[in-house]
């Protein structure tokens, strides 16, 4: 591990010594309380005390007690409430959206693992828009659909992140073990200037839908990142059947792409045929492309027309683009051979221009398996859209698709109940925002142990 860390590039040595010095724990060099808000995780914005973290004590605790769109004890009535807020479900289904969810009141945790079994999934024709700071989404799925009543399908994403008032006022937002499927525009959309450090982890983005409700034709995007969005971190997700944008950088961006697996994708007509693509709008972009797997699917252009990362000829001076040990049918000792570089401008760097100092990425051989066992949200309750997902990565199967009908429609997503049949209540602890000793409050350590119960064990 040491010799890891003593490798990684674009960190200095003072900033590798901090690296060793916060994994091995020692009081002599880490800070009283936790620093990331998820334990063992590095990502900008981790540091997040979203809802539940020590400095929110006093943040209320909302029960979701019903599948309806709004009212009292529904899902978007707690997340739209004000103040720091930690919500949790007595309840598990589908909860059938109406509109978008549009959260902008900071300091939210969403605890999706609180849920019984199966969990909470959002569906039909609507997803989560987060327009503000200090906010963590775990393990709810998000299902959007082909459903003609909803949200306008130019724009019908599963999670959109991003500055709507341009009051630079969206950051430190964290997405953990979720899974999103079949949206209209993309299933993620990072975008805007004034929206930075995002955490996107451990997630699945699948099927979104091609010929379907958009406006401009054929679409099926899967990942999203706009003009202006700085510090977004993407890591241990698995993109899967999505035609293009598997990522989709635009300009004055700083991103890292990291340790995710990208399956069967077709790419743009014409000589585009990549997986993910850098450039847009003639600008500048920071980006690390590092320990990434791309597997060809039955979708995707062959030869080098389906060539896994394209940089645009727009790309400008200036840039700095970072690609290691990335996994394809073309990678060879060169780790530039799963580029199609169409740009004249000097991009190319040694270093990583934005490394996070205390992360060390897997290697690109451990990446399948590791993504494969991990992403996602409840892997533990087996759901069988992730899992067919999955089964399709593995064997090389399954296909772009227009309609979630082309593959069963939404799965069977029982109604339980919390404190009848059987299932026993939330056991909240008492003096929840109580600081331990591990310097997370009660009420972390509780989400925590509950996450570990619903995810697959590492």
């Amino acid at each position: 591990i040491i010799e890891e860390v003593q490798s990684q590039p674009g960190i200095n040595q003072t900033q590798k010594d901090q690296a060793l010095c916060a994994m091995m724990d020692s009081p002599a060099c880490t800070s009283a309380g936790p620093n990331s808000i998820i334990p063992g995780m590095v990502g900008p914005g981790m540091t997040t005390p979203a809802g539940s973290g020590p400095n929110r004590s006093g943040g209320q605790i909302i029960h979701v007690t019903n599948l309806n769109d709004s009212g009292s004890g529904s899902f978007r009535e707690a997340v739209l409430a004000s103040g720091p807020r930690i919500v949790v479900f007595d309840v598990s289904g589908y909860i059938t959206l109406e509109s978008r969810i549009q959260i902008g009141e900071p300091f939210l945790t969403i605890a999706g693992q609180t849920a019984p079994f199966p969990g909470i999934a959002i569906r039909s024709g609507a997803g989560l828009v987060i327009e503000t700071h200090d906010v963590l989404v775990q393990h709810i799925r998000t299902r959007v659909g082909d459903d003609p009543d909803g949200y306008k399908p130019s724009s019908r994403d599963g999670i959109t992140i991003w500055d709507r008032h341009d009051e630079d006022d969206v950051y430190n937002v964290v997405v953990d073990h979720v899974s999103i499927s079949w949206a209209l525009d993309e299933n993620v959309d990072i975008q805007s200037y004034g929206t930075r450090d995002i955490s996107f982890t451990n997630s699945i983005a699948s099927e979104g839908l091609r010929n379907s409700l958009h406006p401009d034709g054929p679409h099926s995007m899967g990942f999203f990142i706009g003009e202006g969005a700085q510090n977004i971190f993407v890591q241990g997700n698995l993109l899967a059947h999505n035609d293009q944008r598997n990522m989709r950088v635009k300009k004055d961006t700083s991103t890292l792409f990291i340790n995710n697996v990208v399956y069967n994708w077709r790419g743009a007509g014409g000589d585009i045929g990549a997986a993910g693509d850098y450039g847009g709008g003639a600008g500048i972009l920071d980006a690390s492309i590092v320990g990434n797997v791309y597997i060809r699917g039955l979708d995707t252009r062959q030869g080098s027309n389906s060539t896994p990362i394209d940089i645009r000829g727009d790309v400008k001076e200036g840039s700095r683009i970072y690609v290691k040990d990335n996994k394809a049918v073309e990678t060879s000792s060169d780790p530039w051979s799963v580029v199609k570089l169409r740009t004249s401008a000097q991009v190319k760097v040694n270093d990583s221009p934005n490394w996070i100092p205390s992360l060390i990425p897997k290697k690109s051989d451990e990446v399948k398996n590791w993504v494969l066992n991990n992403a996602g949200a409840r892997r533990a309750d087996g759901d069988p859209v992730d899992l067919r997902i999955i089964e399709d990565v593995k064997n090389g199967t399954g296909r772009i698709i227009d309609s979630q009908d082309d593959v069963g429609g939404w799965p069977h997503l029982a109604n339980n109940v919390r404190g009848k049949g059987g299932i026993p209540k939330l056991d909240i602890p008492s003096n929840p925002n109580e600081i331990q000793a591990s310097g997370y409050t009660k009420m972390e350590e509780w989400l925590h142990r509950l996450a570990e119960q619903v995810e697959v064990p590492k």
